[in-house]
């Protein structure tokens, strides 16, 4: 059966972002959201070479269930940053609501693709972002839900990473390309600096035409 999904027309305002022409490069920034009445949050990195190239990657990193960006960033966030600032590419970091994305495993009574969907037009739009570049990756209930928005919204999305992640997509016919689960599964069940670097070169290999 093929996967279907009516995305929602969201009404939404922020707060907490800084303007365009304000913003400092190799820099952690958090804001917050209100979509549809629901608060929502995230987390985003600039790197050192902002304003400094026209367009940039824009990499999602999805965490996992019951974790939260702030454990994400102190994992993994020094070796995300430094490949950013080498390469020039900002970072998202999204909250899920009550820790849990929703993946199409549970009720949808969340629109997470919907919020994803609107953090990449915000920042493709507001921070020099490029729509041809962009990169979603997730660590478990993280990873089902970057194949999730891959599915239901493929053009928005330029590469896919399941990390730590063994379920198959929710669609039949997945038309975003998905690195390969031998690079982001590990038996210490741990990412490793040689899977993040891995999947920075993966993503860059990719761009929309």
């Amino acid at each position: 059966m093929k996967h279907f999904s009516c995305i929602l027309i969201l009404c939404f305002t922020v707060s907490g972002i800084p303007a365009q022409n304000s913003i400092a490069g190799q820099t952690l920034y958090n804001s917050n959201f209100d979509i549809d009445g629901i608060p929502r949050s995230c987390a985003f990195y600039i790197p050192l070479k902002y304003g400094k190239t026209e367009m940039l990657p824009l990499i999602i990193m999805l965490h996992d269930k019951n974790s939260n960006v702030k454990t994400l960033i102190k994992n993994y966030g020094d070796t995300m940053h430094t490949i950013a600032d080498s390469i020039g590419a900002v970072i998202i970091y999204p909250s899920a609501v009550a820790g849990t994305w929703h993946d199409s495993s549970i009720k949808d009574s969340v629109n997470d693709v919907g919020y994803i969907s609107i953090l990449i037009d915000y920042f493709v739009q507001r921070y020099q972002c490029s729509a041809e570049q962009v990169y979603i990756a997730g660590v478990g209930n993280g990873a089902a839900m970057a194949m999730r928005f891959a599915c239901d919204l493929p053009s928005k999305v330029t590469a896919i990473a399941a990390l730590l992640y063994t379920g198959n997509p929710t669609c039949e016919n997945l038309l975003v390309p998905l690195m390969s689960a031998e690079k982001t599964i590990t038996s210490s069940g741990k990412i490793t600096n040689t899977i993040l670097s891995d999947m920075w070169k993966f993503f860059l290999e990719h761009k929309k035409e």
